[in-house]
């Protein structure tokens, strides 16, 4: 079993993804494959996380948590919506 280590990826210059690789370049060659077409950037670099600035650090976990907050909201917005929708039908789940 390889070990992984994390990795967070500058995408010109800023520290935008925390990634898990095997080592420096397969993060990159990764990252490069996963946005070639689809985002335009001009470098891709990859640094340890434990070599990282902190604020770089504290950065990437504000984005993750603020993209889990985000999606929680969605889910949550249609549940919402699924229930007011059933309750209009008259399909709230009580027997009469």
């Amino acid at each position: 079993m390889q070990k992984m280590m994390n990795f967070i990826l500058y995408i010109d210059g800023k520290p935008t993804f925390l990634v898990v690789a095997k080592d420096k370049d397969a993060a990159e060659l990764g990252m490069r494959k996963n946005l070639l077409g689809v985002e335009p950037f001009k470098t891709i670099e990859a640094k340890m996380a434990v070599d990282a600035p902190f604020e770089d650090m504290v950065r990437i976990t504000l984005l993750a948590l603020n993209k889990q907050v985000v999606e929680l909201n969605a889910i949550l917005a249609q549940a919402a919506n699924d229930a007011a929708t059933a309750q209009a039908q008259g399909l709230t789940g009580r027997r009469r």
